[in-house]
């Protein structure tokens, strides 16, 4: 089985202070700590940048594949970076890491690729209760039109890597099984990160998501400007959420039903949102990345 390492080098470093990925980390610079660990596992390890970035990503590692963001799709970000990986190369199976990830390892890289080979589909990490980070991900091939697909046709709430896990069907693996470390799957936004490692612990809990057809739905009845139709969509995958309590992915849900939402529904939204942010510690850039082009019912709330 082939497997491609996508490791996402894209942002913009703004909460971090400077440039990220080339800032040392034990005299090495942050970026080249996946990258070493994505090698041990395949031979086929790329980075996915911007064009504005990729001088600056070649100056400090090397031994890798570059590709530049494929401005053709029509999502944005670090989900065009992924869309990119998948469009561009012909793999097995796919492994995406983000590139400021100084704690990931082969094992869990090797676990991670594992599950999705058993169970053939999408595999992420449950990194800590309730949270699943979509920037890890083991994706088989099988999947890949899917995600190309969601990239340029359904990411017109907001254009996110979650979508790929809310538009597909995708297991969930808590990182007990993937790994022994508190801090292999957690990511650097910030600098007090690279030294604050201490975690909530390790998950063991295993979740099948089979909510896609409400997002897919909700996303195809908000394009025609039929927004009770996708606030009821919506509404039927948050609950989906909130049973099995993935509440990360719920607060994806609850952000897009603000934008199709009456305006007396907007009140209770937003206190479980509230709720959720206090929980899970997300902060509120769900719409970074937010196309322009599509209708909004609550303008006001943007």
């Amino acid at each position: 089985m082939e497997a491609s390492i996508l490791i996402l080098a894209g942002g913009r470093s703004k909460r971090f202070g400077e440039d990220k990925l080339a800032f040392r980390l034990n005299g090495k610079p942050l970026i080249s700590y996946p990258v070493s660990e994505a090698k041990k596992v395949s031979n086929s390890v790329y980075i996915i940048t911007s064009n504005d970035e990729l001088g600056r990503i070649k100056s400090v590692v090397n031994g890798v594949e570059f590709l530049v963001d494929d401005l053709s799709l029509r999502c944005e970000g670090p989900a065009r970076g992924i869309a990119t990986g998948l469009k561009d190369i012909d793999s097995d199976y796919y492994i995406v890491i983000p590139g400021d990830s100084p704690w990931i390892n082969e094992v869990a890289l090797n676990n991670l690729l594992n599950f999705s080979i058993r169970n053939g589909e999408i595999v992420a990490p449950l990194i800590a209760p309730g949270i699943v980070s979509p920037l890890f991900m083991a994706i088989p091939k099988k999947s890949k039109d899917f995600i190309i697909d969601i990239c340029n046709s359904f990411s017109a709430f907001a254009s996110r890597p979650s979508n790929f896990l809310r538009g597909c069907k995708t297991f969930i693996v808590g990182t007990y099984y993937l790994t022994d470390k508190y801090s292999t799957f957690y990511d650097i936004d910030r600098k007090i990160d690279l030294y604050n490692t201490i975690r909530k612990g390790l998950t063991r809990r295993f979740v099948t998501l089979d909510a896609y057809k409400f997002f897919i739905e909700a996303v195809k009845a908000y394009r025609q400007g039929l927004f009770d139709r996708a606030y009821s969509y919506l509404v039927s995958e948050s609950r989906f959420y909130r049973r099995n309590r993935i509440y990360s992915l719920e607060l994806s849900a609850l952000t897009d039903m603000l934008l199709v939402s009456k305006k007396e529904e907007t009140a209770k939204i937003e206190s479980r949102i509230r709720e959720l942010r206090k929980f899970t510690g997300r902060m509120p850039k769900e719409y970074e990345f937010f196309p322009s082009n599509v209708p909004l019912r609550s303008q006001e709330l943007l």
